[in-house]
C-alpha cells in the first residue's frame, strides 16, 4: 500500500502475486513539490497535535464524517510518535520511482475516492497510465481515509479485484526461490534457530556426493544440525555470493565461518543446490566443503591420479 509517500525495492516486486495501491506518489508529478510538501510535514510534526488537527483532519474526512469517526481519527493522531513519523516521512519522500512503476507486473489496484483531497484522483490516473498491470476504482464521495468512511465501498473493491484475479501459478518465481535461500542466510546470521528450519520442508532431505555417507533426514535433522553450529561456533555467519535459479532449483554458492572454542577458524565454502517447493528447500545436493591446505594442485593430481595423501 502507498501513503502519502510511497517506498518501493525494485527487487522484489516479482515475489508478490498481487498489489494493492492506495495514496499518492506525490514526487513522481512534482519532485519539488515532494520536498516542500516534507518539509511542511516535518514542521507539522513538531507541533502539539491539537494545533495541527484543525488542519489534517479536513483532508482526510469528509464533513460528512461522523462524530464517532472523527474522534477516532483524532485519537490515533494524538497517538502518533514524531521520531518515528519523521524517519518514516524521510525514508519514503526522497526518492522518486517514476522509472519502478512501468517494470510491476502483477496485478494492482489502485483504489481512490474522489473526494480525496491529499491523493487526488489525477494522481490515481497518471499512476494507472504507468503502471502496465493496474486496475483503477474510484469510489465517489470518499476521502483520503476512505476504508474508514466508506468501508462497505472499500472492501467491496478490493473482493471485485481479488476476485476477478486470473488464476495463479503454485510453481515459486524465480525471485522467490533465490529468496527462500537468502532468508535462511538471514536465520543464520541472527542465530534465529526457529527461522533457519522454517526455511525447510518437513521431509526435506539430501546427500554430499562427495562425501559418502553424509545425509540429512528431516527438519528435525536440520535442526539438531543447526542447533550445535550455533551452540559451538557462537560468532557463526554466512553469505550468500551467487545464487542462479531455473526449473524449480536454486543453486547457491556460499560462504558460512565462525571461530571453534580451541580458537582456530571454521571456513565451509561451495555450493549447495536446492529443489524448492511451496517456498521451502525440498531437497539438496551439497557441495560445500571445509577450507583446508591440501598441498596445492600438484598434491591434488597426485591424490586423483595414484590415490596417495587421501
Amino acid at each position: 500500500m502507498i501513503g502519502d509517500f510511497m517506498e518501493m525495492d525494485v527487487a522484489p516486486l516479482g515475489q508478490f502475486d498481487v498489489t494493492l495501491f492506495m495514496g499518492v506518489l506525490y514526487h513522481m508529478r512534482d519532485p519539488l513539490g515532494s520536498l516542500t510538501r516534507l518539509a511542511q510535514v516535518t514542521r507539522e510534526l513538531e507541533l502539539p497535535p491539537e494545533q495541527i488537527l484543525p488542519t489534517w483532519l479536513p483532508t482526510l474526512l469528509t464533513p460528512q464524517a461522523s462524530p464517532h469517526l472523527v474522534d477516532l481519527v483524532a485519537a490515533m493522531m494524538r497517538d502518533f510518535h514524531p521520531a518515528g513519523m519523521r524517519a518514516a516521512l524521510h525514508g519514503m519522500g526522497e526518492v522518486d520511482l517514476r522509472g519502478v512503476l512501468p517494470t510491476i507486473t502483477v496485478p494492482t489496484l489502485l483504489l481512490y475516492g474522489d473526494a480525496d483531497v491529499r491523493s487526488p484522483v489525477s494522481v490515481a490516473k497518471d499512476l494507472h497510465a504507468r503502471i502496465p498491470t493496474s486496475t483503477l476504482s474510484v469510489i465517489t464521495g470518499a476521502p483520503h481515509l476512505a476504508n474508514l468512511e466508506q468501508p462497505d465501498a472499500f472492501n467491496a473493491a478490493v473482493r471485485r479485484f481479488t476476485h476477478n484475479l486470473p488464476e495463479l501459478p503454485t510453481t515459486v518465481t524465480d525471485q522467490g526461490l533465490a529468496a527462500v535461500c537468502h532468508r535462511w542466510i538471514r536465520a543464520l546470521n541472527t542465530h534465529d534457530l526457529d527461522a533457519a528450519v522454517d526455511c525447510f520442508d518437513e521431509d526435506y532431505q539430501d546427500e554430499a556426493p562427495a562425501r559418502r555417507g553424509e545425509q540429512v533426514r528431516g527438519r528435525d535433522h536440520v535442526r539438531r544440525n543447526f542447533q550445535r553450529l550455533f551452540t559451538e561456533l557462537p560468532d557463526l555467519t554466512a553469505t550468500a555470493r551467487n545464487t542462479v535459479v531455473g526449473d524449480q532449483q536454486v543453486w547457491l554458492e556460499w560462504r558460512m565461518q565462525g571461530t571453534r572454542r580451541d580458537g582456530t577458524l571454521m571456513e565451509f565454502v561451495g555450493v549447495n543446490i536446492f529443489e524448492v517447493t511451496h517456498d521451502r528447500l525440498r531437497s539438496g545436493r551439497i557441495y560445500t566443503e571445509l577450507v583446508r591446505d591440501m598441498g596445492g594442485i600438484d598434491a591434488q593430481l597426485d591424490r586423483m591420479a595414484t590415490g596417495e595423501g587421501l
